[in-house]
């Protein structure tokens, strides 16, 4: 069993894209990390700075704890945003049994009504990211709750009803 050091610290890993229905197969783990590691390379670094800012500027419903976790609810014109502004593998990103990131992407290209429930995690930790981890659809738009729920790994955790600017939508969330 390895002795963790004071430089060391603990970092969660967890499988992507598991497809295991199997209750435990999916779960994180908590690994030692040596000084600066697992990260991803420098020039990929930083881009949830930009995103954050952009947030800010366009004043997106967003809430930030302590300094390496934000979430909130953006349109869909935001979304396409900030999807200039990740890595590319950030759009194969999915939230446990979620879509993946590129999914909510196409549904927010189909759909400009259409808002997207996200969290980031800063460059602060080594596994800095957006992820998309439900969606507010309009009721008429049932086309594409189909779509995100064919593209998910498992039902959504939560589905219901919900009255946004005097509309209906329906709200999918994976936990």
């Amino acid at each position: 069993m390895p002795i963790m050091r004071p430089d060391m610290t603990i970092g969660v890993v967890r499988a992507r894209d598991c497809h295991s229905r199997e209750p435990d197969a999916c779960n994180a783990i908590a690994v030692l990390m040596e000084p600066g590691g697992p990260v991803a390379p420098e020039e990929k670094r930083g881009f949830t700075k930009r995103v954050l800012e952009y947030l800010e500027d366009v004043r997106a419903e967003l809430k930030c704890y302590f300094h390496d976790y934000c979430s909130g609810v953006v349109t869909a014109e935001q979304l396409l945003k900030i999807a200039e502004m990740v890595p590319p593998e950030n759009l194969e990103d999915r939230q446990n049994e979620s879509p993946r990131f590129a999914d909510f992407l196409e549904a927010a290209r189909m759909e400009p009504r259409a808002r997207f429930l996200i969290y980031i995690i800063t460059d602060v930790r080594p596994d800095e990211r957006v992820t998309i981890d439900g969606a507010l659809i309009p009721a008429d738009r049932q086309d594409l709750v189909d779509l995100l729920l064919n593209r998910a790994l498992a039902m959504p955790d939560e589905s219901d009803a919900v009255e946004l600017e005097g509309q209906e939508y329906t709200r999918i969330w994976w936990d």
